[in-house]
């Protein structure tokens, strides 16, 4: 039996932990339209998954500016090793914004 004994709320939170690149909402706008002039549509932005078929995720967590790209820890595969997982975040963050990126693990929680 599992038992919590830290504070608990009623309060709804929301939260994740990708691997892969954090920066401000300026920035990845900049990039983005830059580099996928077909992305100059703001809202277009949060479909970046779709329009560049990539399997990396994008979050918009808060309203501080912050943008982060990359894939879950969850969604790593049962044949995957934690270094070909990483690779491949790396290799698709490279294909979208066309340089290295400096990746790592993200977390964020965050109350509605």
């Amino acid at each position: 039996m599992k038992i919590r004994t830290g504070f608990v709320s009623n309060s709804s939170s929301s939260s994740f932990c990708i691997y892969g690149v954090s920066m401000d909402d300026y920035e990845f706008g900049e990039k983005i339209r830059t580099l996928h002039p077909s992305l100059a549509d703001e809202e277009c932005t949060y479909t970046l998954s779709e329009e560049l078929d990539t399997n990396l995720d994008v979050q918009f967590p808060s309203e501080y500016g912050e943008v982060y790209i990359g894939r879950s820890w969850a969604t790593i595969s049962d044949n995957e090793t934690g270094k070909q997982f990483k690779e491949s975040v790396e290799k698709e963050i490279e294909k979208i914004f066309g340089e290295k990126i400096k990746c790592g693990t993200h977390e964020e929680a965050w109350q509605g």
